[in-house]
C-alpha cells in the first residue's frame, strides 16, 4: 500500500482543483517560503480527520475553506481526496483503490466519502487502524513533531510504539468490547428493572383486560343498537327528506313568486325613482324660479320700500306744503283783508283826493283869486301843497306794496300749481307700485302653492318609498329565511345522502360487501343489495314494519346460491365477519291462508298483511313473502 494521488480544492490557498500524483519512491515537494508547501500536509491530514482548527494553523474550521483575494471571490466549500493504492489488501476493503474524500461548507455541514459514498468519521479511523495513517499517526511527522515524541510522557510514546507494532486496532476492539459490554450490563440492570416493574403492573392490567374486554362487548351491542337507531333515522329522514323536497319545491316555487314580486316592486321602485328624480327636477327648476322670484321680490320690496320712504317724503313734503299753503291762504286772506282795508283806505284816499283835488282846484281858484292880495293865504297853500306832496308819496309807496302783494300771491298760486302736479304724479307713480306688489304677491302666493304642492307631492313619494323600503326589506328577510331553510335542508339531504352512500348503519361486514359491489361491477353480480335497499313503505307503518323484520333489514339479497357462497368466501378471505345472505332462487315465503284472512278483516283494528303495506320489485316477492306474508299490522293489540 502506498500514497498514489492528493486532490485539492478550496482548502487554504489551493482555489483551483489540483492533482498531485505520487509514483513509488520518495516525493519532496520543495518552495519558497509562503508556497503551500505545509498546506499540503495540512491537507493530508485535514482529510484523515483532524477536527483541531489549531492543529491546522487556523481560529475555526471554516478557516481552511479558500477566503478569496483583492482579484478572486472567496469559495463555499473545501474538498480534499485522498487516494491509496490497495492492490496488496492491506487496508481492510475489497478495493485495489480506496479514496478517501472530505468536504467542509461555509455553513458548518460536514461530508466523509469512501470512494464516494459516505460514511462517518469513525469508519475512516478503522480502516486506517494499525497502518500509521491517521491525523496522530506516526507517518505524518510535522514541524517540531520529533522534540514533540521525545520529550512526550512514556504513555504517550507507548501510544505511537502500539500503532506501530500493530497492536492498536485489538487495543481500540478490546476498548469498545468493554464499553459494549458495560452498556450490556447497564441495560440489564434497566430491564431487571423494568421486568420487577411489570411484575407489579401484572395484576392491575390483568383487571384492566378484563374490563376492557366487558368494554369491547358492550360497544359491540352499543354498536348495533345504534345500527338499528341509525336505520330507523335513515328511515325517518328519507321521509323527511321527502318532506323537505317537496317543501322545498314549495318554497322555491315561493322564493321564484317572491322574487316575480320583487322584481315588480324593483321596477316600480325604479319607475317611483325615475318620477321622483323627475319631480326632484321640477323641485329644483321650482326653486331656481322661486328663488329667482324670491330675488325679484326682495328687490320689489326694496323699491317698494323706496317708493313708500318717497311716498312718506311727498307725504311730508305735502303736509309741509299744505301747511305752508294754509299759511300762504292766510296771508293771502291776511293779505286780501289787508288789501281790502288798503282799497277802503285807497278810496277812502282818493276820495279824499278827489276831495281835495277839488278843494285844491277851489284853493287854486281862491288862489289865484287871492294870490295877490294876502300873504298868508300864500303860506297856507303852500303848506298844503306840501301836506298833499306826502299824501301823493304815500300813495305811491302803498301801491308799490299792493303791486308786491300781487306778485308774491302769483308766486305762491305758480307753486301751489306745481305742487299739486307733483302730488298727481306721485299718486300715479304709487298707483303702479301697488299694482306691481299686488302682482307681485300674487306671483310669490302661486310659487308657495306650487311648492307646497311640489313638497306634498314629494311627501307622498318618500311615504311611498319608504313603505316599499320596508316591504323590500321584508321581503328580503323572508328571502333569506327561505334561503337558509334551503341551506339548512340541502346540508340534511347532503348528509342524509353521504350516511346512505357511505351504507352507515350497517354492519361491517354488510357495508364491505355492499362496498365492494359498487367498486367492482363484476363483484357486484347477481347482488342486489340489502333488504332495506329493494323496497319502501309508507310512514304509518314503518315502525311496524321495521320490528317485523328487525336484524333481517341488513340480510343481503342474490340472485342464486352461488352469488351468496362468492359473496361469503369474499368475507372469509379477508377475515371480515359474518352476514346473512338471501338467494331469491331458494328463499320461497307462504301467504296468510285465506280462512284466516277473512277471520281477521272482522276484527276491528285490522290494518292488512305486512307484505300487501310495502312496495316492491315482482322478482322479490318471495323473499318477502318468507319474512312478511305472515306478519299482521294492526292499530293496537287484538283480543284472542
Amino acid at each position: 500500500m502506498h500514497l498514489k494521488r492528493l486532490e485539492i480544492q478550496g482548502f487554504k490557498s489551493f482555489a483551483d482543483r489540483i492533482q498531485l500524483d505520487f509514483n513509488s519512491g520518495i516525493t519532496a515537494v520543495v518552495g519558497p517560503n509562503g508556497s503551500g508547501k505545509s498546506n499540503i500536509s495540512d491537507a493530508i491530514r485535514w482529510v484523515l480527520g483532524e477536527q483541531s482548527a489549531k492543529t491546522l494553523r487556523g481560529g475555526k474550521m471554516e478557516d481552511v475553506i479558500f477566503a478569496g483575494t483583492e482579484h478572486r471571490k472567496p469559495l463555499g466549500f473545501a474538498e480534499v481526496s485522498l487516494t491509496f493504492d490497495n492492490s496488496d489488501g492491506i487496508l481492510p476493503i475489497d478495493f485495489s483503490e480506496v479514496t478517501v474524500t472530505r468536504r467542509v461548507y461555509r455553513s458548518g455541514e460536514s461530508e466523509y466519502m469512501i470512494n464516494k459514498t459516505q460514511c462517518r468519521l469513525k469508519d475512516i479511523y478503522e480502516l486506517f487502524l494499525d497502518t500509521g495513517i491517521g491525523k496522530d499517526g506516526y507517518s505524518i511527522i510535522g514541524q517540531g513533531r520529533v522534540d514533540e515524541i521525545l520529550s512526550s510522557k512514556s504513555e504517550e510514546r507507548r501510544g505511537i510504539f502500539e500503532e506501530a507494532s500493530g497492536i492498536m486496532k485489538y487495543k481500540v476492539r478490546k476498548q469498545e468490547a468493554e464499553r459494549k459490554l458495560e452498556m450490556t450490563r447497564q441495560n440489564l440492570l434497566r430491564i431487571n428493572d423494568i421486568i420487577t416493574e411489570l411484575e407489579n403492573q401484572l395484576e392491575p392490567l390483568r383487571e384492566q383486560s378484563e374490563v376492557a374486554k366487558k368494554y369491547l362487548n358492550l360497544r359491540d351491542t352499543l354498536k348495533e343498537l345504534e345500527i338499528n337507531v341509525y336505520i330507523e333515522n335513515i328511515t325517518k329522514y328519507k321521509e323527511k327528506i321527502k318532506e323537505l323536497e317537496e317543501g322545498y319545491a314549495s318554497v322555491k316555487d315561493n322564493i321564484d313568486s317572491e322574487n316575480k314580486k320583487l322584481e315588480d316592486i324593483t321596477n316600480l321602485n325604479q319607475k317611483n325613482l325615475g318620477i321622483l328624480k323627475e319631480m326632484e327636477g321640477k323641485l329644483e327648476a321650482a326653486k331656481q324660479e322661486f328663488y329667482a322670484i324670491d330675488g325679484s321680490l326682495e328687490k320689489s320690496n326694496s323699491e317698494i320700500r323706496l317708493n313708500q320712504e318717497k311716498i312718506s317724503n311727498l307725504t311730508s313734503n305735502i303736509a309741509r306744503l299744505d301747511g305752508e299753503i294754509s299759511e300762504v291762504e292766510e296771508k293771502i286772506k291776511a293779505i286780501s283783508e289787508e288789501e281790502a282795508a288798503k282799497n277802503s283806505k285807497i278810496l277812502y284816499l282818493k276820495e279824499r283826493y278827489d276831495e281835495y283835488s277839488a278843494k285844491l282846484e277851489e284853493s287854486e281858484k281862491k288862489l289865484q283869486a287871492i294870490i295877490a292880495t294876502l300873504n298868508e293865504n300864500e303860506r297856507y297853500i303852500e303848506n298844503l301843497k306840501t301836506e298833499i306832496m306826502e299824501m301823493l308819496d304815500i300813495q305811491s309807496d302803498k301801491r308799490t306794496q299792493i303791486n308786491n302783494i300781487k306778485n308774491h300771491i302769483e308766486g305762491i298760486k305758480k307753486r301751489q300749481t306745481s305742487i299739486d302736479t307733483e302730488v298727481y304724479q306721485l299718486t300715479l307713480d304709487k298707483d303702479k307700485e301697488s299694482m306691481k306688489k299686488e302682482e307681485l304677491s300674487e306671483s310669490i302666493y302661486k310659487t308657495n302653492e306650487l311648492i307646497k304642492n311640489i313638497k306634498d307631492l314629494l311627501s307622498e313619494l318618500n311615504e311611498k318609498r319608504k313603505d316599499l323600503g320596508i316591504k323590500l326589506e321584508e321581503e328580503k328577510k323572508k328571502q333569506n329565511n327561505v334561503r337558509s331553510q334551503i341551506q339548512v335542508m340541502t346540508s340534511r339531504q347532503k348528509m342524509l345522502m353521504d350516511m346512505e352512500r357511505n351504507l352507515e348503519g350497517y354492519n361491517r361486514s354488510v357495508r364491505v360487501v355492499l362496498q365492494a359491489c359498487q367498486q367492482s361491477k363484476e363483484f357486484g353480480k347477481g347482488i342486489h343489495g340489502a333488504l332495506a335497499q329493494l323496497f319502501s313503505v309508507d310512514k304509518r307503518y314503518e315502525t311496524a314494519i321495521e320490528m317485523s323484520l328487525g336484524g333481517a333489514l341488513q340480510n343481503i339479497v342474490t340472485t342464486s346460491e352461488e352469488d351468496a357462497k362468492r359473496a361469503i368466501e369474499y368475507l372469509k378471505r379477508n377475515n371480515l365477519g359474518r352476514a346473512t345472505f338471501l338467494p331469491i332462487s331458494s328463499v320461497k315465503g307462504k301467504y296468510l291462508d285465506d280462512s284466516i284472512l277473512n277471520q281477521l278483516k272482522g276484527h276491528e283494528g285490522f290494518i292488512g298483511v305486512a307484505s300487501d303495506l310495502i312496495e316492491y320489485d315482482e322478482q322479490y316477492r318471495g323473499i318477502v313473502l318468507s319474512l312478511l306474508g305472515k306478519v299482521v299490522v294492526v292499530d293496537s293489540s287484538m283480543p284472542g
